[in-house]
């Protein structure tokens, strides 16, 4: 997998993230939503870590 592709994943991930934060979303529902693109995506283990003002992001 190479770098390109992870970063178009992530920043896939982190676009939804806004928008359902934005939209009103509960934490975990956008948690969750996030896991499932990476995981569908090919990434392993992501790790996803929410707060009211940033998001952080890892695999």
């Amino acid at each position: 997998m190479n770098k390109r592709y992870v970063d178009i994943v992530l920043n896939t991930c982190l676009m939804a993230g806004k928008i359902m934060i934005q939209s009103g979303s509960e934490m975990y529902r956008v948690e969750d939503t996030i896991n499932h693109i990476a995981k569908n995506a090919g990434l392993k283990d992501p790790v996803v870590f929410f707060n009211t003002n940033w998001i952080i992001r890892g695999c």
